[in-house]
Order: structure tokens, then sequence, then C-alpha cells
């Protein structure tokens, strides 16, 4: 017995990797597995570990629990459920009529959940050959044969069990996977549109200023930003003007104060600049950042006749934000839009 009075010290102790059962479900079989063969029983998962109590016939359990070796239990799970031949053990103990018996149930060849499984002999053998005394006071009694072929049984069901789990497992996966590929699919479309919607703003008659300002308003609405802005440096000074600005409805971020006339390293950059949250930003990021306002940010350069001019932004000001890699991507395409339609 463990320090709990458990006969069933775990094999492994640590945490099962999945549960394929509920606790109350499991608890369900295993009173049904004591009505239909009066023995005493109890559940654990693939490490040892108990996932329900010992039951049996009332009180009568408490007395079993304790006189169960918890070595010898141990040992014989240890070998089962090791097994790539056998899913079952009975052995006799130091009681000629208690036998004790463990299933290992199995899913790809490893365990799931474990039975412990004992049973007092209604035709003990002879008690001559045992270290004590038949076990009395037990009224639950099991003949030999029956222990044996009720083991047999609770091995069957034990294996219909994982099986049908795993069937409603892999059924949930495919619907999961299913779902899945069915928001993609909508948000691929949803993409498409808007590159088609921003490559037909120079037809509809938009130019400079005015397609740029269209460009962020449908970018900022995909990406579900706070603000986008699209900024010029001042020569060599690396200060900054405002070309063009969008902000969300529930944003009150005021762009040209916040950017307008200053100096800022972001601006500056040859490369895109990504910095979200949890993502390595220095201090000198972490104050720009803490400056402008905004929690996260991707600034991307705008290169117009080989050379980079402008710099586009989108960020966030009202909440940290871990950008997508298909976000980053989609931004760089809608750049490329940008180059093209600015010359205009």
């Amino acid at each position: 017995m463990d320090k709990q009075g458990n006969p069933i010290g775990s094999v492994e102790r640590k945490p099962q990797p999945e549960n394929f059962f509920e606790g109350k479900e499991l608890e369900r079989w295993q009173r049904y597995f004591c009505d239909m063969a009066n023995v005493f029983i109890c559940c654990l998962d693939s490490y040892g570990n108990p996932l329900t109590p010992l039951e049996g016939n009332g009180e009568e359990a408490l007395k079993i629990n304790k006189i169960i070796d918890g070595e010898q239990f141990q040992n014989m799970l240890l070998r089962v459920s090791k097994s790539t031949l056998e899913d079952q053990a009975i052995e006799t103990t130091v009681y000629p009529n208690v036998r004790l018996a463990v299933i290992s149930g199995k899913a790809a060849g490893k365990p799931v959940i474990n039975w412990l499984v004992c049973g007092v002999l209604s035709d003990a053998d002879d008690i001559e050959d045992y270290e004590k005394p038949p076990l009395e006071g037990i009224t639950c009694l099991i003949g030999r044969k029956q222990f044996e072929r009720a083991v047999d049984a609770i091995r069957g069901m034990t294996d219909m069990m994982i099986h049908d789990r795993r069937c409603a497992l892999q059924a949930g996966e495919e619907s999961e996977r299913s779902r899945k590929k069915q928001q993609e699919a909508e948000k691929e479309s949803r993409r498409t549109k808007v590159f088609i919607e921003m490559m037909q703003i120079p037809l509809n008659g938009h130019k400079g200023e005015s397609a740029a300002n269209k460009l962020l308003a449908f970018i900022g609405n995909f990406l579900d930003v706070s603000a986008a802005g699209l900024c010029r440096n001042r020569g060599k000074s690396g200060r900054v003007d405002i070309v063009s600005k969008w902000c969300d409805e529930k944003s009150c971020w005021d762009m040209d104060k916040e950017i307008g006339g200053r100096e800022f390293t972001l601006f500056k950059r040859e490369r895109a600049v990504v910095l979200s949250a949890g993502s390595m930003v220095n201090d000198r990021e972490k104050e720009e950042l803490a400056a402008l306002g905004l929690k996260s940010v991707i600034v991307m350069p705008v290169v117009l006749r080989g050379r980079t001019s402008m710099r586009v932004f989108f960020g966030e000001t009202q909440r940290e934000r871990a950008w997508e890699l298909d976000e980053i991507k989609f931004v760089n395409d809608s750049v490329k839009i940008l180059q093209k339609i600015l010359p205009l």
C-alpha cells in the first residue's frame, strides 16, 4: 500500500499525456464490472496512477484494499503494460481464496487504462500451500473459473471502450480539421477580394494621397488594426512627416501629434520592422513604442524609383498583438500594390 492506504503506488509517477475517458465514465464502467462479476476493482492510468478508488461490496472494499500487496500489483502492472504478448495476468496471493488480476487496455500498443481486479473465491485451493489462512468476513464471492471468465470479459469490454473512444476522437479531429480548412478558405477568399479591390483603386479615379488613403483603409480593416499610416522622412534629419493616415472607428489616436515632425529610428530602417507581443524588443524600440502610444507595429519600406522614399506602418494602440506570418506576408504584398499606385 502507498502512504494514502492505497495498494497501488504508481509504477512511474508522471502525468498522463492523454485522457481517453472522463472520471465519471470510468466510475460507471467500474460499478458495472463490480455488479456483473462480484469482484473488487479500480482503474489506473497508463502510468499506474489511480483514477478511481477500489470499489466493490460496500465496506468490504476497504478490507480488500488493505490486504492487497502493492509490490505484487506493481510488478504485475509493469509486466503486463510493457508486454506485447499479454494484456492481462492473474496471480495467487498469500491468501488461498484471494486472486489478483491486472488488465491493461492499450491503444496502438501503448497502455491507456489499467484495471486492478481482486476476487475472493468461493472454492479456495488447499490452504496448506499458502502463507495465510483464507480471508474471512467477505460475502462478495466468486468461483475460480468464474473469476477467470470475468477478467476475460472486462478485458474484452475495455478493448471495445478504447476502440469506440479512439473512433470518436478521430471523428472530432477530422471535424476540427475540416472547420479549420473552411476558416482558411474563407480567409483566403476575403484576402483575394481585398487585393482585387486594392488593384481597382486607380481605376476608380483615385491617385496619390487619395489612393493611399483608400489602400490603408482596406489593409487596416482586413488586419483589424487600430491605425495605419504612410510617412516620409525629412532628408537626413530623421524627422517624420505624415503623408496619409487611417484609424479605425474605436481609436482616438492623434497620429500627427504622436509622429509628425519627430524622429523615430523605426521609420528610418531599410528593412521591415515587426514588433509583436512576446517578441525580442530592445530598449530603444520600447521607448519609441511608448512614445508613439503603440503596443505592436509593422513598418515596411516603400521603394519608389529604386530608392526607399517612404514607410508604411500598421499599429495597435489598444492591445499587444502577436503578428501572424500570413498577416506579415499580406502587408508585404499590399506594399507592392502601393508602390505601383503611388507614382500614378
